[in-house]
């Protein structure tokens, strides 16, 4: 990639901000998955625990 004298970036194509824009939300929806994932095992645990409290009574 080349920068010309003004020091920007040149123009992307509608096909490189597309990639790019799509690269991104792919980054978005992996963060999102993980958080999901993350939370719904705190869940399983918690109702684990919950469970393992009622029976250990």
């Amino acid at each position: 990639m080349t920068v010309n004298g003004s020091g920007s970036a040149p123009e992307e194509t509608p096909r490189q901000i597309a990639e790019r824009e799509l690269l991104a939300a792919r980054e978005d929806v992996q963060q999102m998955a993980e958080n999901m994932r993350a939370r719904l095992k705190q869940d399983e645990q918690g109702e684990q625990d919950q469970q393992d409290e009622q029976t250990g009574e």
